[in-house]
């Protein structure tokens, strides 16, 4: 699971609408652990930056992965709405 500090930086660059850094820096940390929290986070991003089939893709994805915590409703919902 990804920690709370990195979690905050990344929703930093977000908001500061440098999402090529979020992507890197997302695609980074996707490639050493595969955790599909990474795969919402890049859909986030996605989304943000209006690419909406990319963001469906990267949530889809998410979704279906059998890893995902099961008690992480929030993005789940935020998900299906992607």
């Amino acid at each position: 699971i990804l920690d709370a500090a990195f979690i905050d930086r990344i929703n930093a660059i977000i908001a500061s609408r440098d999402f090529a850094a979020a992507a890197r820096q997302l695609g980074d940390a996707y490639r050493r652990d595969a955790d599909p929290e990474i795969l919402y986070h890049l859909g986030r991003v996605a989304a943000a930056e209006g690419k909406l089939i990319e963001a469906q893709d990267l949530m889809r994805r998410y979704l279906a992965d059998p890893e995902r915590p099961q008690d992480a409703a929030a993005a789940g919902e935020d998900a299906q709405k992607v």
